[in-house]
């Protein structure tokens, strides 16, 4: 890309973020609006470029590389990668290829070398995801978070053979109608919507309709959350009341239909609104609820949750290995997820075998709060019978914006959970981290082989995915400071 196409593009992004963006307000063409400027933020991100990753990275790989080529041997393959590492004119995309390359033929190796390069690698990558980050939010302009409506309107068809779906399930007599529908922006792999009603009977006057989304890379569907859920609000646990459920005869794909919860949410997938104006009591709230869910008794559970007939080791392998062949089958190169990887499965057999019923999915773009109080923790298409680290783990970044995270661990435990070991929440971290990369790139994966249009797969892709690097980059750099390589 030459000077004057990037000197478009910056003017085009100032005017996505001032006049024009203030003009168009909410909705779908908000939406759209949003994500454009972010994925075309990213481009100009891309394109000031970082000659190579950190410092004088071609003079330490020709240091290194009588060492590599010891440890690799001398076949085509490692020279070519050598070649391509030393050669100090080549593009960062390339040389962080190679690099992964490299990285992968190392991976699986006992020795102290091996896992020292290894270190210094991810600390390459770690400072590349980290610049991309700080160029792309020095180009971010305000007042872009918030647009919380998308228009995707449900036909009048549809209305109709929902009414009759819910006049046959729930009671409700001839008078029900649906005077408003609100679809909610986000959920890359359910959309939610919320349906106001009158002449109704028996449900509540707003109620939300859950559907599955073609288009989903997580793959789950709301069939499964039916019954668990059920099963959790009879027990008391902070969940919205699931009143009927339908395959496919109402909008052509499954749906749920369950009770709205009071409260909003405070954050998306990854940071929280306004953390200076939240108060420790919402995450120790978080944390007494979490402690409630983790002792259900599984006898009470629908036998069907993934890792209910297995050990947590065993469970936990096989989740990790298909999403390792999932990233292998997405033919992308990193060094962090080599690494990470590696890091896992090398840790996997020194974790407890305490198992409950995890969530899967605990940050704030799940869980609607009203003041200090948590009132419903929504969306269970990844619960499992899984370590209780697990929620702890993803929990992480967003209770320390706004808390104090060994007090929201004094809080699970004064609840009855028992607090996992240092090194279980440590993995745990870095787990959630490494499989919402998965979950990004092959959203970008999806957005780019299909026909549709779905923005927000665009966003996730991308801008999301982006981010989520440079977090797991940062956390895996810091595990492998923590956790030595004579450890």
């Amino acid at each position: 890309m030459n000077d004057s196409n990037l000197k478009y593009l910056r003017a085009i992004n100032q005017q996505l973020g001032g006049a024009i963006g203030q003009a168009v307000g909410d909705g779908m063409a908000g939406r759209l609006l949003f994500c454009t400027a972010n994925l075309l933020r990213s481009l100009i991100a891309e394109q000031q470029g970082y000659s190579r990753p950190v410092g004088d990275t071609t003079s330490r790989i020709r240091d290194l590389t009588p060492q590599l080529r010891d440890m690799l041997g001398d076949s085509n393959e490692v020279c070519h990668l050598l070649d391509t590492l030393e050669n100090s004119a080549v593009q960062e995309q390339h040389f962080f290829q190679a690099l992964a390359a490299v990285a992968g033929l190392l991976a699986g190796r006992q020795d102290n070398g091996s896992k020292s390069l290894l270190a210094e690698f991810v600390a390459w990558d770690q400072q590349r995801w980290t610049g991309v980050e700080h160029d792309f939010n020095a180009l971010s302009l305000t007042g872009e978070e918030h647009l919380d409506r998308e228009v995707e309107p449900i036909t009048a068809d549809e209305l109709e053979r929902l009414k009759t779906l819910l006049r046959q399930h729930c009671g409700e007599g001839p008078g029900l109608q649906v005077s408003h529908v609100n679809a909610i922006a986000g959920g890359f792999s359910k959309q939610t919507i919320i349906l106001t009603l009158e002449g109704n009977q028996h449900l509540p006057n707003e109620i939300v309709m859950r559907r599955d989304r073609a288009e989903s890379p997580v793959g789950s569907t709301v069939l499964d959350e039916f019954q668990l859920l059920k099963t959790l609000h009879a027990a008391g646990v902070c969940v919205p009341q699931p009143f009927v459920v339908d395959a496919s005869g109402v909008m052509g794909c499954p749906i749920l239909i369950m009770a709205k919860a009071a409260g909003g949410n405070i954050g998306d997938v990854y940071n929280i609104h306004a953390p200076s104006t939240l108060s420790t009591e919402l995450a120790t709230g978080l944390a007494r609820e979490l402690a409630k869910l983790h002792q259900v008794s599984i006898a009470q559970l629908p036998s069907s949750l993934p890792g209910t007939d297995s050990s947590h080791k065993a469970f936990l392998r096989q989740e990790m290995e298909k999403f390792q062949r999932d990233w292998l089958a997405l033919d992308q190169s990193s060094v962090t997820i080599t690494v990470a990887f590696e890091w896992l499965f090398a840790h996997l057999d020194l974790l407890g075998d305490r198992r409950c019923l995890v969530h899967g999915d605990t940050r704030f773009h799940n869980i609607l709060c009203q003041g200090d109080q948590v009132t419903a923790i929504l969306d269970w298409e990844l619960a499992a019978i899984g370590n209780p680290a697990r929620d702890l783990g993803y929990a992480y970044h967003h209770i320390i914006q706004f808390a104090d995270w060994q007090q929201f661990l004094d809080a699970y435990r004064d609840a009855g959970g028992t607090v996992p070991s240092a090194l279980e929440l440590d993995f745990y971290i870095l787990w959630s981290d490494l499989f919402v990369a998965i979950y990004m790139y092959r959203a970008r994966e999806s957005w780019l082989s299909s026909s549709g249009d779905n923005i927000q797969l665009a966003y996730a892709g991308e801008r999301l995915r982006q981010h989520n690097m440079q977090l797991l980059s940062t956390r895996l750099n810091g595990l492998l400071a923590k956790y030595s390589v004579t450890q």
